[in-house]
């Protein structure tokens, strides 16, 4: 049996995707419970709704990657790491209204910092799971969802905002249903440059005037449809 082939480009890494069909259900569970709890939050104007849902969806990740078949390698070190990245992102929603901006910016900025190190602990120490990917990934989009939820409810950005946040949540939807069997997105280190740049400017918001981040907050919405609409077509076009 040929094995499959990887497709690389320029810009591009594209491996074959092998998804866990128990970590693709959670995920768009997942991705149901947060745009709930978004709603919720929006509605009682405080993270709290968004901070229990997100620990309860988080926990049962847990229990769906124990589910698979060998185990899964969950008490990793760079697991550990991302779980304490995650724990500090539901302090900083469960508390952002009583925070001081430059505390909240000097916050995420550490969250940031730990998310590039847990990556290459898990690269240095050969212990890369699917289990692992999930948890990272999807930690990096509840902090991103986290951060353009504070700036809003703090008043510093428009409400629209907030879809910058949910675009992941609703492409791991349309992932789940999507005809053409693609269950994964593309690793691309473009996505990753995106995302911390998008992260950047929504805790630059919390210390900047804001006539000198709006226009910052439109170029990474820009930027961050441009690599969701970039995938889409990917998969929409994939044989």
């Amino acid at each position: 049996m040929s094995k499959p082939k990887t497709e690389i480009t320029s810009q591009i890494i594209i491996e074959p995707a092998k998804v866990n069909p128990y970590l693709e259900r959670w995920s768009s569970w997942n991705a149901v419970f947060i745009l709930s709890a978004t709603i919720v939050s929006f509605y009682y104007q405080n993270l709290i709704p968004l901070t229990l849902i997100s620990f309860f969806t988080f926990s049962s990740l847990v229990y769906f990657a124990k589910r698979t078949k060998p185990a899964i390698p969950i008490l990793t070190p760079a697991n550990l790491l991302t779980g304490v990245r995650f724990l500090a992102v539901l302090v900083l929603a469960s508390s952002f209204d009583h925070l001081e901006n430059y505390l909240i910016a000097g916050i995420g900025l550490l969250i940031l910092v730990a998310d590039g190190i847990d990556g290459k602990l898990a690269r240095s120490s050969g212990k890369v799971s699917e289990f692992g990917e999930y948890f990272d990934k999807e930690t990096d989009a509840l902090f991103l969802h986290v951060l353009a939820i504070a700036d809003i409810l703090k008043h510093l950005i428009w409400p629209w905002v907030v879809i910058l946040g949910l675009l992941r949540y609703l492409f791991a939807l349309f992932l789940y249903f999507n005809p053409k069997g693609v269950r994964k997105e593309r690793r691309s280190w473009i996505g990753r440059y995106i995302f911390v740049i998008v992260v950047l400017v929504l805790l630059f918001l919390f210390i900047l005037p804001r006539e000198f981040s709006e226009p910052a907050v439109i170029l990474a919405g820009i930027l961050l449809i441009y690599s969701f609409g970039n995938d889409f077509i990917w998969i929409l076009t994939k044989r």
